[in-house]
């Protein structure tokens, strides 16, 4: 948090915390106020309200993919053209054990290609 108790309220200071606060990758929104702002007392109570955001993610694709292949037993020297369907799927747990971590799983799928990844990304405040 930039903005410090007992400190002023910059709102430079209000639009850093919410950017911090939004690039962990685990809230949805992020509002920063002051509590009666239109009062004449000179310290301020500050609200922060931040929304979770889901979980899981869960992302599928289907496609055709026409890929050129150099060699191969058929035709050893040259080229040859080919083609398939490919599937995609992906799933990502955020916000892993409350620690701002991020593990995902990805497969693409086709007759040309396989491919398995797993990735685990780690924000940083």
């Amino acid at each position: 948090m930039e903005v410090a108790a007992g400190g002023p309220l910059r709102e430079s200071d209000v639009a850093q915390t919410q950017r911090q606060l939004y690039n962990l990758g685990i809230f949805t929104r992020v509002q920063i106020a002051e509590q009666n702002p239109s009062g004449t007392d000179t310290d301020k109570t500050v609200v922060v309200g931040v929304q979770e955001g889901d979980r899981y993610t869960i992302g599928y694709g289907f496609g055709f993919e026409v890929q050129r292949i150099a060699g191969g037993s058929k035709n050893p020297n040259g080229t040859t053209l080919g083609a398939s369907p490919r599937g995609i799927f992906e799933i990502a747990r955020n916000n892993l054990f409350g620690r701002a971590e991020t593990l995902s799983f990805q497969a693409r799928v086709s007759t040309l290609e396989y491919r398995s990844r797993r990735r685990s990304r780690q924000a940083i405040c």
